[in-house]
């Protein structure tokens, strides 16, 4: 498990690999520049751009 890191939201985590989706005003650098202050082992760190899927989903969720 995650410590909470502030401006990220844990949306999924599968085979050892977590996904985070970032709220405002949070940034790529600063949510690793927390996950490495709480001495979380990071192999990996890259930015994804969300999929039209995704994209579609969170619209939708947002006006209901």
């Amino acid at each position: 498990d995650l410590p909470a890191i502030p401006g990220a939201v844990q949306e999924s985590a599968t085979n050892g690999t977590v996904k985070l989706v970032l709220s405002a005003p949070a940034t790529p650098q600063s949510v690793l520049k927390a996950l490495l202050a709480e001495e979380v082992m990071v192999e990996r760190f890259e930015i994804a751009v969300p999929t039209l899927d995704e994209i579609f989903i969170r619209v939708v969720k947002g006006r209901a």
